[in-house]
């Protein structure tokens, strides 16, 4: 499945500083609509590019389509 990020912004707290960036993803495929919204609270967020705030997302949403291991 291939999604596009529609739409990224930048979280910031009181002493204005980026506390996280939040993107939004959609794909509509044959009929079949997906959305997602990943909120990154990790990183060095003001050196991340917008290809590295991509990449960190997808990686995050692959995790949560990813079948969970029996314990």
């Amino acid at each position: 499945m291939k999604i596009r990020m529609t739409e990224m912004n930048y979280v910031f707290n009181e002493e204005d500083e980026t506390e996280a960036i939040e993107v939004q993803y959609q794909s509509y495929v044959d009929g079949n609509n997906f959305s997602a919204r990943v909120v990154l609270t990790e990183g060095n967020f003001d050196e991340m590019t917008r290809s590295q705030v991509d990449k960190a997302a997808k990686e995050k949403i692959i995790s949560w389509l990813r079948p969970k291991e029996s314990e």
